[in-house]
């Protein structure tokens, strides 16, 4: 709403209105997010929003959570205030994370370096992403699964235990709530984000075995809890680690130059000693063939004076 783009608002709107129909199962309050998007898409396309007005969607957003849940839920009034400030609390910093994002992108082909809120910002939306496809299945294995096991790999590789506990948390968290097993799901992706951390000198093949068996540990020491679901769960966290292994250093490299601050601010500065290095060299091959050029006029046979007018450019650099 806040870029002006009336067809970007509308099909953002729908395909949110999408996404909450695909998961209508875990929402008690199902209606009133449908309401409040089409009243945001309704905003969007026949007023100009502008960010100054955020207060004021968010406490329409407020009132229209309040109606809903005291009068038609019935709700009283202590639990309705505390569920609509939770809720209002949490959009207010998805929206600052989605802001950051937005903005990094365009900074990915440049020497920007990348901050620590940055890199959160940006880890945090890619997880929401690779949750968001969840329900394709390639023979029975969730896609979802084996690229956030991926992406917790590679994070924690690159850039430590910050944020790769950070993105294990948050896809934990979220796979969690679809699935309906928070602690599994942290547990594990925590597991691979430490283990990952900390081996982060050693080579991607020892990362990935110790992991997996690390997991299976974690994995047998309930051994109530291991069915059908918990073996899929471990075939996709092998397939994970498999393409974490395989994917080729040069890409892997791109990823940590996007995301390490500290290889970044390395990198460009060694570019631009480099660059200064090469400018200056070519100054100097310039200004060796200008006093070969004068030396050759000098010493030859002809009109010196004529000479010199003729080769002025030379005179000039």
């Amino acid at each position: 709403m806040f870029k002006n783009n009336k067809v970007l608002t509308v099909l953002v709107g729908i395909f949110s209105i999408l996404g909450y129909f695909s998961i209508r199962s875990n929402f008690d309050s199902f209606d009133l997010y449908i309401i409040i998007n089409m009243i945001l898409i309704f905003l969007g396309i026949f007023f100009n929003i502008k960010k100054k007005h955020r207060l004021f969607i968010l406490l329409l957003i407020c009132l229209i959570s309040y109606i809903y849940k005291y009068f038609y839920v019935r709700f009283s009034i202590y639990p309705t205030l505390f569920s609509i400030t939770i809720e209002v609390g949490i959009i207010y910093v998805l929206y600052y994370v989605f802001d950051i994002f937005i903005k990094s992108i365009s900074y990915f082909n440049t020497n920007y370096i990348f901050k620590k809120e940055d890199i959160i910002c940006l880890v945090i939306t890619t997880c929401l992403i690779l949750c968001g496809i969840n329900g394709f299945k390639i023979f029975n294995l969730d896609l979802s699964n084996i690229l956030i096991v991926l992406f917790v790999f590679m994070m924690s590789y690159i850039n430590g235990m910050s944020v790769g506990v950070i993105c294990a948390v948050f896809s934990g968290s979220i796979m969690g709530f679809i699935y309906g097993n928070f602690t599994e799901y942290i547990a594990i992706y925590s597991v691979i984000a430490t283990v990952s951390s900390f081996l982060s000198l050693s080579s991607r093949f020892t990362v990935s075995v110790i992991s997996i068996v690390c997991v299976l540990i974690l994995k047998l020491s309930n051994m109530s809890s291991m069915d059908i679901g918990s073996n899929l769960f471990l075939i996709e966290i092998f397939i994970g680690s498999v393409i974490f292994d395989v994917v080729p250093k040069s890409y892997l490299m791109k990823i940590t130059m996007y995301f390490n601050e500290e290889y970044k601010k390395e990198f460009y500065t060694n570019k631009r000693l480099f660059n200064t290095l090469d400018m200056r060299i070519q100054k100097i091959n310039e200004f060796n063939d200008i006093i070969k050029e004068l030396s050759d006029m000098i010493v030859s046979n002809v009109n010196f004076k004529y000479k010199i007018l003729d080769k002025k450019i030379y005179i000039e650099i």
